[in-house]
């Protein structure tokens, strides 16, 4: 229950031990299966830290605080508890930053994010996957589709985002948001691209694409990542569909994958002749 959730957290502040972005992270999730929501969470949250008095079990509350609104949605009280913050010279933490990144994702803000980015640099913090994913995902849902294509490769050249398998098998269902995977995927298909039709290499017999279908999502059964990469992938005409055997996962023979890709770059230079100049670089996304 949410109650006994809160016993823990508060056994965890009077022990004096230092909260890490686990610790964060179970809280919140225990909070997800909880029958409390988010605004109510957020009100037991404020309330407790009224009555704090030590500054470092109100810095933790206030940290925790930040990652119930990042989850909640309520992006104007988490600026203004994050100035709070600054104004009592909190030091951040990681999941200080983190929760802030994730108001920008949800916002749109990618300018805003960069601010935030360098901020966590400045204090010393280290970004990790958490980190790069909201990044990825705000550059991408904001339309900077080769922007978010960078930070992917920032973040694969730092040991993360591996999902690329034996044969080919692209692993998607462990990826936080849906602009991430949209932005994993275009990536993949243009190195498809380029090992099929600049290098020459042959594609593996079959192509299969794994996205989960929702076991572990807020809500069973609907998974954002797999409905984001089914609406791209159908945007873009592609041979891969869901098999009814497995709901979660899209897969394409080789053979017909390499006819679309053919097909998709001949019908590009057509318009890059016609002078539509960005499809000479086509990125594969939702509007190219």
């Amino acid at each position: 229950s949410f109650q006994e959730v809160l016993e823990v957290w508060d056994r965890l502040m009077v022990s004096g031990s230092p909260a890490t972005c686990l610790t964060y992270d179970a809280f919140v999730g225990a909070c997800e299966v909880a029958t409390q929501t988010w605004e109510q969470v957020a009100a037991t949250l404020e309330a407790r830290l009224e009555k704090q008095t030590e500054d470092r079990t109100r810095q933790m509350v206030c940290n925790l605080l930040l990652c119930v609104y990042e989850r909640g949605r309520m992006c104007r009280k988490a600026y203004d508890l994050y100035a709070h913050m600054e104004a009592k010279q909190y030091l951040p933490v990681l999941v200080t930053y983190n929760a802030l990144l994730g108001i920008c994702e949800y916002e749109r803000k990618w300018e805003k994010s960069l601010e935030i980015l360098d901020g966590m640099k400045a204090s010393g913090c280290v970004p990790d996957g958490v980190t790069y994913n909201a990044l990825i995902s705000t550059f991408e849902e904001c339309g900077q589709w080769e922007r978010a294509t960078d930070w992917l490769q920032v973040a694969r050249g730092k040991g993360l985002f591996d999902c690329v398998k034996e044969n080919q098998v692209l692993d998607l269902h462990h990826v936080r948001s849906a602009g991430t995977a949209q932005t994993i995927l275009r990536w993949h298909l243009r190195n498809l691209r380029t090992r099929s039709l600049k290098d020459r290499e042959p594609l593996p017999e079959e192509l299969k694409l794994v996205t989960g279908w929702g076991k572990h999502s807020a809500v069973t059964g609907q998974s954002p990542v797999k409905e984001r990469v089914v609406t791209l992938l159908s945007t873009l005409e592609s041979p891969f569909r869901i098999p009814d055997d497995n709901p979660g996962c899209l897969v394409a023979s080789g053979i017909l994958v390499r006819k679309w890709l053919v097909k998709d770059e001949f019908f590009s230079v057509i318009r890059f002749l016609f002078g539509e100049g960005q499809t000479w670089r086509r990125n594969f996304s939702p509007n190219s």
